[in-house]
């Protein structure tokens, strides 16, 4: 027996060890990087489109009757309706209406956690459907998750973008210098310009976009190191002194008069344009009568005029002329959103959306094809890319016909990660052209669904320009991919290529 062989046979590799924790590490790595890098997309592409969530509505119920104006004896009869059905012990804290606007000319009630439509005459119609629309707001404000959770972590990624952004302006020297310079004849190049060169065209609407949205999640705990610091545990105190503190009502419990209240509001500030009405405690000693209204030439989402019980002016809660600090806080909803300015801002908006989409995407892009070689990760890249259009499609199609949307989202995207991952005989690139015809199929599909399913209704003209616009992008986009394919076949095409 050779002593030598078998010391050596059981002698540690100490070289083996450290590579293969290395390799691993590398792997954990880039696994975080992707995972990263795919909530950032999911949030981008979910805000780009959740811009129009008003119109996006109309689509999803496009038989609900619409209108401009409600007239105050309509909303009181809204409220009155209501309480009509219920016991004393029964009446909510709080009721609200929401009005008709250009944006979403229709009106509903909301009392408790339950939504329904009113026709214009303050009459209940249908109930108010918490489907696609709010699944996509909820994907783009957290991610799906627990909503304390989720909002968080979006909050935290809006920091790092913010982080991303002028790392990046000071990592590239010529990046100012070359925005205009765009090399489509290497695939690499290609990435880094469209990466470099939108970052420098929406580099404020980013900068904009990271603040705001790590205001949302933030904002919580920022509260609980400032009530320690300066309020002495007493959170109530602080919020006061940023939004304002309530009125104190104590009275006989009366009739309330809303339409009154309309009225009052049309005398004292006859620029303003209601957005809702509020109902406080109804039928207690404590209610009063809350009017949210639009101020023109201001971002804040709504100044909020505060009446009592019959319809007497009481005050208002100074969102629009109060402290700088308030007037910030209420404005940053619509500066988000985009919503002010009407439908060039939106319109804007949706295209630097779109613009930072694409960014997240070639930035992974790029990383992608820095390693030299084509692997598993590039399906699932792929998968994660264009399994979210198709997911999203597929969950408007659920929503179409009463299904569970959110089960039909994450079980839609889940078939595309599983699809990617049988993909394993056929490149990356042929994986990623199936996806995106699949896509361009998806939206075509889509519209035609909803227009079948709504043939003998009514529908809203918002509903009709939604689907057009569908079929419209699903044209195109098949028409580019059956030319790129075409291209990518004639022997000119596989020499450039």
């Amino acid at each position: 027996m050779n002593t030598d062989t078998t010391a050596a046979a059981f002698k540690p590799n100490r070289s083996a060890a450290p590579a293969s924790l290395s390799k691993r590490m590398l792997l954990g790595h880039s696994g975080i990087g992707l995972l990263v890098g795919a909530l950032m997309y999911l949030i981008c592409i979910s805000g780009s489109i959740a811009v129009f969530y008003p119109e996006l509505e109309r689509w999803e119920q496009p038989q609900i009757p619409e209108f401009q104006q409600m007239a105050p004896q309509a909303i009181q009869q809204g409220f009155s309706q209501h309480l009509a059905g219920l016991a004393r012990d029964d009446y909510p804290k709080k009721m609200f209406i929401t009005l008709p606007t250009a944006e979403l000319p229709r009106a509903h009630i909301s009392v408790n956690g339950s939504e329904y439509w009113l026709d214009s005459g303050g009459h209940r119609l249908d109930d108010v459907t918490d489907g696609w629309t709010a699944m996509l707001t909820a994907l783009h404000i957290n991610l799906l998750l627990p909503k304390n959770l989720g909002i968080v972590i979006v909050s935290l990624l809006g920091v790092m973008l913010v982080g991303l952004t002028l790392s990046g302006v000071l990592a590239h020297k010529r990046i100012f210098k070359d925005a205009f310079t765009l090399r489509v004849n290497a695939e690499l190049p290609k990435q880094v310009d469209i990466h470099n060169r939108l970052s420098v065209w929406g580099l404020p609407f980013h900068l904009m976009i990271g603040l705001t949205g790590a205001f949302f999640g933030l904002v919580g705990p920022f509260i609980l190191v400032a009530v320690s610091l300066f309020y002495e545990g007493d959170q109530n105190a602080l919020i006061k002194d940023v939004y304002g503190h309530d009125p104190v009502i104590n009275q006989a419990s009366q009739p309330f008069y809303v339409d009154r209240a309309f009225d009052n509001l049309a005398t004292i500030a006859p620029e303003a344009q209601p957005l809702y009405a509020v109902v406080q405690q109804p039928g207690g000693s404590g209610q009063y009568i809350e009017i949210g209204a639009l101020l023109p030439q201001r971002l804040i989402y709504s100044e909020i005029y505060r009446f009592n019980s019959d319809g007497s002016y009481i005050d208002h809660q100074q969102m629009g002329d109060g402290p700088l600090g308030r007037q910030l806080a209420y404005s940053i909803y619509r500066i988000h959103f985009g919503h002010f300015g009407g439908y060039g801002t939106k319109l804007m908006y949706l295209l630097l959306g779109l613009a930072l989409t694409v960014i997240s995407v070639t930035g992974i892009n790029i990383w992608l094809q820095k390693r030299n070689r084509q692997d598993g990760l590039d399906r699932i890249w792929a998968a994660t890319v264009w399994g979210a259009p198709l997911a999203l499609c597929a969950s408007a199609i659920a929503a179409t016909f009463a299904l569970p949307v959110t089960l039909s989202f994450l079980a839609s995207y889940a078939v595309a990660f599983v699809v990617a991952g049988c993909a394993r005989a056929a490149a990356p690139n042929r994986v990623n052209q199936r996806f995106k015809a699949a896509t361009a199929l998806a939206l075509a599909i889509t519209a035609v669904v909803h227009q079948w399913h709504y043939r003998d209704d009514t529908i809203s003209a918002a509903a009709i320009n939604i689907d057009l616009l569908l079929l419209g992008v699903s044209g195109c986009w098949g028409l580019w991919l059956w030319h790129c394919h075409r291209q990518h076949r004639s022997p000119q095409g596989e020499l450039a290529n």
